[in-house]
């Protein structure tokens, strides 16, 4: 059970900073100079280096260790996310969504191949359900989450 819970953590940030990316980018526009093109730029470039590291990064997890790469891809995660919340230009903020999209390809792969190595099927089938259910939680907290800190207008909350 402990090992579910730290892989849904994982699956929860994957998805929550994908998402907290789709609330943010029609505030980028005016703060960054940025039209909508390269708003649009800025969220596909997470999703575009998301899809294309998948299978990699499970053949990555396979070959040189779950748990290894996990860890590699949590970190790298949170160092890309705050190097996204500090981009001081458009840029810059483009490069670092394509480092998350690749950090959160790294993740995501190996939280389901932990998940699969729990041994029952019983067990196997309340990992996969904690999954999906805090990928879901994930999704909806950073769009949620993102609305609520672009509401507030705080001057450190935006670009």
């Amino acid at each position: 059970m402990q090992r579910t819970w730290s892989v849904c953590v994982a699956a929860f940030g994957a998805t929550y900073t994908f998402s907290i990316g789709n609330v943010t980018g029609p505030r980028l526009g005016p703060e960054l100079g940025a039209s909508r093109g390269e708003v649009a730029l800025v969220l596909a470039a997470f999703a575009v280096s998301f899809a294309a590291g998948l299978i990699l990064a499970g053949r990555l997890g396979d070959r040189y260790g779950r748990r290894r790469l996990l860890g590699i891809g949590l970190l790298a995660l949170a160092l890309t996310s705050a190097l996204a919340a500090a981009a001081p230009g458009l840029w810059l903020l483009i490069a670092a969504r394509v480092l998350q999209g690749a950090s959160s390809a790294i993740v995501m792969p190996q939280t389901l191949a932990i998940i699969q190595t729990l041994g029952s099927e019983p067990a196997r089938a309340r990992g996969l359900a904690a999954f999906t259910a805090s990928s879901g939680v994930g999704t909806v907290a950073g769009q949620v989450v993102g609305g609520l800190v672009m509401g507030l207008g705080l001057p450190f909350a935006g670009w």
